[in-house]
C-alpha cells in the first residue's frame, strides 16, 4: 500500500496493537487514515481528509505545527454540484472525484495561529487556591518547544490569549476569533487531567513523597520526572513542585555511590599530635604552627596544640 499506516497517539506501538488484537481491517482503516493525515501535502488536503471522515462544517486542525481553520460554504457547495448536474443528491452517492472538486471550490482554510499550542494539564495548589493550565507550544521552524502556564483569565478571550502567547513564545501570533478559540479550548481542556502542586522542595506529607528537582521518591521507589514536567506517583496521583529556588543534582544510580571523598577530606585536615607534631595532607607537619604559615585559620585562644 502506498499510504503510510500510523497508529493513533495512545502510547503503544504496532507490537502492542497486535497483542491487543487491534490489527483487524477496521483498525487498519483507521491507521491508514492517520497515515494519510501525516502525509497530507497541503493544509487544504488535510482538511478535506478530516471533513470526509467527520462531515463537520467548521473545525480547527494542526498542519506543520501551526493551527488552521476549515470552513465549508454550503451554498457554494450546492452551486458547484448544480453546475455538474447533481442538484439535490446525497453527498455519499456522488462520484468521489466530483464531490472532492466541489469541496475544494466551496471549502476554505485559514491559518489562525503561527505555532501549535497544546494544553497538557490543569495544575492546582490547594493551599494557595491558585491554578493554571500548563501548555506546550511547538514551532513550524523546528525550534525546541517551550512549556509555560496560562491562567483562566488568559484563556477567557482571544485578545488575552494572544497577549500571553506573544509573551511566552517568540514569534507566535494568534489571529483567530473568540469563537475559534472556544472551539479549540473545548477540544483541548474538556477532559483535561489535573496535577497537584506544592511550592517547596522536600517531603510532602499529604502525598507521602520526597520531591526534588528532577526526581521524587515515593513508596520506596525513585520516580523520574516525565516529559510533561510532573511526577506520576501512581494511578490518579500526579504531583509537581513549583519551587525554582533550589537547584539539586541528585544521582539516582545507587551503584555510583562512593565514600572516597571522605578519605580526601580527612587527608586535608591538620590534626594536632603528641609533642605538638601535627598531620597535614597525610604527612607529619613538625612543631611548626600551621596557623602561622597560613595553612589553617587562626581561632585565637580557642586553638590549642596537642602536647603530650
Amino acid at each position: 500500500d502506498r499510504h503510510a499506516a500510523q497508529t493513533p497517539q495512545g502510547g503503544h506501538d504496532w507490537n502492542d496493537a497486535h497483542q491487543r488484537g487491534e490489527l483487524t481491517e477496521k483498525h487498519q482503516e483507521t491507521y491508514r487514515y492517520h497515515g494519510d493525515l501525516l502525509l497530507a501535502p497541503t493544509a487544504m488536503a488535510k482538511a478535506l481528509l478530516i471533513y470526509k471522515r467527520r462531515e463537520q462544517r467548521e473545525f480547527w486542525f494542526e498542519f506543520k505545527r501551526q493551527l488552521w481553520w476549515w470552513k465549508l460554504d454550503m451554498d457554494a457547495f450546492d452551486r458547484a454540484l448544480r453546475a455538474d448536474g447533481l442538484d439535490g443528491e446525497d453527498q455519499r452517492q456522488i462520484d468521489p472525484a466530483l464531490r472532492d472538486a466541489a469541496l475544494e471550490q466551496s471549502g476554505s482554510v485559514k491559518r489562525i495561529c503561527t505555532c501549535f499550542p497544546t494544553a497538557l494539564y490543569y495544575q492546582a495548589n490547594a493551599v494557595t487556591d491558585e491554578s493554571w493550565y500548563y501548555y506546550r507550544v511547538e514551532f513550524p521552524d523546528g525550534r525546541p518547544p517551550i512549556k509555560n502556564t496560562f491562567s483562566g483569565g488568559q484563556l477567557a478571550s482571544a485578545s488575552e490569549y494572544k497577549k500571553r502567547l506573544l509573551g511566552i513564545a517568540p514569534g507566535a501570533v494568534w489571529t483567530g476569533t473568540s469563537q475559534q478559540l472556544d472551539s479549540l479550548l473545548q477540544d483541548q481542556i474538556g477532559n483535561i487531567k489535573t496535577v497537584e502542586t506544592i511550592d517547596f522542595i522536600g517531603y510532602s506529607k499529604e502525598h507521602g513523597a520526597y520531591v526534588f528537582g528532577d526526581l521524587a521518591v515515593a513508596g520506596g521507589k525513585v520516580v523520574p520526572i516525565n516529559s510533561e514536567d510532573f511526577f506520576e506517583l501512581g494511578p490518579r496521583r500526579q504531583l509537581k513542585t513549583l519551587s525554582q529556588s533550589v537547584a539539586l543534582h541528585i544521582n539516582p544510580d545507587r551503584k555510583a555511590f562512593s565514600t572516597e571523598w571522605t578519605q580526601q577530606l580527612l587527608g586535608r585536615v591538620w590534626l594536632p599530635g603528641r609533642g605538638g607534631i601535627g598531620v597535614l595532607d597525610g604527612q607529619p607537619a613538625g612543631r611548626a604552627d600551621p596557623r602561622r604559615d597560613g595553612q589553617l585559620p587562626v581561632f585565637g585562644d580557642r586553638w590549642r596544640s596537642g602536647r603530650g
